[in-house]
């Protein structure tokens, strides 16, 4: 059993160890994402393909209730309520906004974070 313990220690201590080095990696690769992005965007360069892989510009949607009773409010007194649980998840936040905005609804941005990120999509070529 202290075997095991010592081990159960090792393990714990090896997956702290992955953890940052997962954090490190994570964090140059966010940085050069960025680097890469303003490049093609500056060479007006939308998508390029690197060892069979389509690398293309795109923005994300990320949104959060800035004043999340507000916001509940807002969405009950236009009959939006039905995404509201007691989280709402970033994804359906985001598809609910898209949603709106393609059907020329309002959004209420006074209640609401909303921003766009720029990120690269990799995909195979076709």
């Amino acid at each position: 059993m202290i075997e095991n313990m010592k081990r159960l220690l090792q393990l714990r201590e090896n997956i702290h160890e992955k953890e940052e080095e997962l954090k490190a990696i994570k964090e140059e690769y966010d940085t050069l994402q960025d680097i890469i992005w303003e490049a093609m965007y500056c060479d007006d360069v939308d998508s390029v393909v690197v060892s069979g892989l389509l690398i293309f510009r795109t923005l994300r949607l990320f949104a959060s209730p800035q004043d999340k009773l507000g916001f509940f409010q807002w969405l009950s007194i236009h009959n939006e309520d039905y995404i509201i649980q007691e989280v709402i998840h970033a994804g359906t936040l985001v598809s609910w906004i898209k949603d709106r905005q393609e059907h020329k609804k309002p959004v209420p941005e006074e209640l609401l974070n909303i921003y766009f990120k720029p990120s690269l999509g990799v995909r195979k070529k076709s």
